[in-house]
């Protein structure tokens, strides 16, 4: 299934493991203890979507996009996000260990208390992103625009930052890596 328009649907306790929704019109979709694991969602609109207790590993994401879309409490461990676009997203109480994030634009977002180990933001535009409590061992973040990023407690062993990185992610990184 390609370019379904879903907008609005509620998925409760649904199971779409390995869903192909490419070029799904996914905006306002609110989903709860749903599986998403292995699914398609190239180039899907997720504005206004929230997902919250959603096991998503090996979703795809790539080129998809959304304002405010919500992701809480979920596992997206492998997924892929290239060229994906978000504004204004909150990515909250993640697993996300692995996810490839290269080429993304995460603008404006909130990704609080998430464990992206060994995660790849490499390229990607990150500007004003707020990260609190993340754990980022082992992240790629060569060549990422981190100008006007705020950190809070974040966890950088191993990580590799861009030559360009603010001073306070080079503080905590210098501090972590001794």
């Amino acid at each position: 299934m390609e370019w379904i328009a879903l907008r609005g649907s509620v998925f409760d306790i649904a199971d779409l493991y390995g869903a192909r929704l490419r070029y799904s019109d996914l905006r306002g979709v609110q989903a709860t203890f749903a599986c998403f694991g292995q699914a398609d969602l190239t180039g899907a609109n997720l504005r206004d979507a929230a997902f919250s207790w959603c096991e998503m590993e090996g979703l795809n994401l790539s080129k998809s996009g959304g304002v405010h879309t919500r992701f809480q409490n979920c596992g997206l461990e492998q997924s892929i996000w290239h060229a994906a676009r978000y504004e204004g997203a909150n990515l909250s109480d993640l697993r996300a260990n692995g996810a490839e994030f290269n080429g993304a634009v995460l603008r404006d977002c909130l990704i609080h208390d998430c464990r992206m180990g060994n995660v790849n933001f490499m390229c990607a535009d990150l500007q004003g992103t707020e990260f609190k409590r993340v754990v980022l061992h082992g992240a790629n973040m060569r060549n990422a625009d981190l100008r006007g990023t705020t950190i809070e407690d974040i966890e950088l062993i191993g990580a590799i930052l861009p030559d360009a990185a603010p001073k306070a992610w080079r503080e905590a990184h210098a501090r972590q890596n001794r």
